[in-house]
């Protein structure tokens, strides 16, 4: 079982629906697909700013801007089945299908999410795929993953991840992957371990 998070970055990329028709056509029965928040998230950030509204809110509506997001990638690739609990993952997964996870609903009662901005889809990813106890992580991104890094909190220090990345995944037992917008291809190849990133 294998999550893989799409970036809101690459909502108005031509390699975005190439990327999801691989994802449905290779990945039946064993993907769980986590959307970005990409402009949707962006206009909640900036409506923050301009408003004051306490994080509490502001997260609870990027939550929302993610599931916006996944509902484009559905108009994209209608095939993909929307799903908001743990039960109905697994059973979308049980009946051959690839799953469009809508968060909102699980992660607004977590307590253990904090309500902020330095936790992004890139980490809630990362909490799905450690609450289904899946095989792996990949983010896919509109940026490439750097040569040389030193870790998580390195990447975030360049502002390619999330800041409480690096927090979830200490010693965790995950491998998480780095794709490429245009690696799409390689979604679902063995030479997939060529993207592992260095925790």
């Amino acid at each position: 079982m294998r999550v893989i998070k799409i970036g809101g970055s690459l909502e108005n990329s031509d390699k975005l629906k190439k990327l999801l028709d691989c994802l449905l056509e290779g990945g039946k029965g064993q993907t769980v697909i986590v959307p970005g928040g990409g402009s949707f998230a962006n206009a909640v950030r900036e409506l923050q700013l301009s408003t004051g509204i306490a994080d509490e809110y502001a997260h609870r509506m990027a939550l929302l801007a993610m599931e916006q997001f996944a509902w484009y990638l559905t108009a994209l690739t209608p095939g993909l089945q929307t799903a908001d609990s743990l039960s109905s993952i697994y059973k979308c997964l049980a009946e051959n299908g690839v799953a469009l996870w809508l968060p909102y609903k699980m992660v607004s009662s977590e307590n253990s999410v904090p309500a902020s901005w330095d936790i992004t889809s890139d980490s809630l990813g990362a909490w799905l795929a450690l609450e289904i106890e899946a095989d792996s992580l990949t983010l896919v991104k509109s940026a490439r993953l750097p040569q040389r890094y030193s870790g998580w909190h390195d990447l975030s220090r360049q502002g390619l991840v999330d800041v409480y990345l690096g927090n979830l995944l200490q010693e965790k037992d995950l491998n998480v992957y780095w794709l490429y917008k245009d690696e799409y291809l390689s979604i679902l190849s063995p030479s997939l371990k060529t993207f592992a990133v260095q925790q």
